[in-house]
């Protein structure tokens, strides 16, 4: 598989390939694949590898993530049994790798510091990886009846010295306080105003940070001039112009944006009159500063930003519930997704089934509902009851 002495200069990689079809008249439709490819360090050239019909054996009617995240996890391996531990294991082809490579790996990514859930993905793609092998007769440790019943429950974990202990408390910020959600959107305005409408959509909205550059302006639709009564948007991705994973939507379909008072058709207006149309043909509503399409972590760095801004405003409030909150900001993981979090907490309180909140996030699994529920005043056997006993209750117990 391997020519010994080219292996230092050569690592394997991920590499998306879009292919364009004219529709006539409807347009040009992008194709895109996932490619596991071997890279030439020296040049950066790219040469396809054909394990990359594992990838589309185990994926092939998944979405375009999720066969990126499995990719990204397969190659990692490939490079630390292959390349970089070249020496030690001496390896000549897939077929003579054993469950010791997929421990010493997964040891290695610990040692990196890896959570517990990121070992747990880890080793869910090399046991399928595994799986793929012998099932096509390339393992010469294993078997087919190896992989069958409880086999494919875990192959290297058990294995471990040890694993990283779960947390045991939850260290991120799922939502803004009510009280504070108006001023982060204005220290936004202050500090990033080209992303401010897009935090608007996510508290608003619900929407992703991935999703929110992903909005075309021609797949708006106005509730009054400007959205003085909200927004509709179309949610898809446009493969042709997301670069990586970041612009990229998990959830298609249209998503309502909330208008409050006069604050949303104020940002949409001022951004349209800010930030013209990119030049790059993408139709994208947000753009950078070379006047393309924004990609997710160009959002990304500017939501930092406008985070450390506006806890910096709260530390040198006059107010001493502002600095109690400052502190808690600073001592939580938080990021882009607070929005859709706010957005989350804000509905539950509106929603009477768990199902209507999953609707409004375009959830697929109620399991990414639960965490936000947690933070509400109704539990969630509270959303499945008449709201009626509901509120009847609690005035029995005052």
């Amino acid at each position: 598989m391997f020519v010994e002495q080219s292996r230092l200069n050569i690592k394997f990689g991920v590499t998306n390939v879009k292919i364009s079809e004219s529709m006539g008249r409807k347009g040009v439709q992008v194709y895109e694949y996932i490619e596991i490819v071997l890279v030439n360090k020296n040049n950066y050239r790219e040469v396809p590898h054909p394990i990359t019909s594992f990838i589309y054996d185990k994926w092939r009617f998944t979405s375009v993530n999720n066969q990126l995240a499995r990719a990204k996890q397969l190659t990692p391996f490939l490079n630390y049994v292959f390349i970089e531990c070249s020496s030690k294991y001496r390896l000549k082809s897939f077929s003579d790798l054993k469950i010791e490579h997929g421990v010493h790996f997964l040891e290695y990514k610990r040692k990196q510091g890896c959570s517990r859930s990121t070992i747990d993905s880890y080793d869910s793609t090399l046991k399928h990886f595994y799986e793929y092998l012998s099932r096509n007769g390339g393992l010469n440790h294993f078997n087919k009846d190896d992989f069958k019943g409880e086999g494919l429950k875990s192959l290297f974990k058990q294995h471990m010295a040890s694993l990283p202990a779960p947390k045991l408390e939850d260290d991120k910020a799922r939502r803004l306080e009510d009280h504070h959600i108006i001023p982060f959107i204005y220290t936004a305005i202050r500090v990033a105003d080209d992303i401010a409408l897009g935090i608007y959509f996510s508290i608003f909205g619900g929407l992703r940070g991935s999703e929110v550059m992903s909005i075309k302006r021609s797949e708006i639709k106005k509730l009054g001039v400007y959205g003085e009564h909200g927004l509709i948007v179309k949610l898809k991705t446009d493969a042709k112009h997301a670069k990586g994973s970041g612009n990229r939507v998990k959830s298609p379909g249209v998503q309502p944006i909330d208008a409050v008072k006069q604050l949303l058709s104020s940002l949409y207006k001022s951004h349209l009159d800010r930030y013209p149309e990119p030049i790059d043909g993408s139709n994208s509503l947000f753009v950078n500063a070379w006047g393309t399409a924004m990609q997710y972590q160009t959002y990304h760095h500017k939501f930092k930003k406008v985070k450390e801004a506006f806890i910096e405003t709260l530390i040198n409030s006059d107010n001493p519930d502002d600095k109690l909150y400052a502190l808690n900001y600073k001592s939580l993981n938080w990021s882009t997704h607070i929005g859709r979090g706010t957005y989350s907490n804000n509905i539950a309180e509106e929603c009477n089934h768990l199902v209507e909140i999953m609707r409004a996030r375009r959830d697929k699994s109620p399991q990414s509902v639960l965490p936000y529920l947690m933070h509400t005043q109704k539990s969630i056997k509270q959303l499945n009851d008449d709201i009626d006993e509901m509120f009847e209750g609690d005035a029995h117990s005052e």
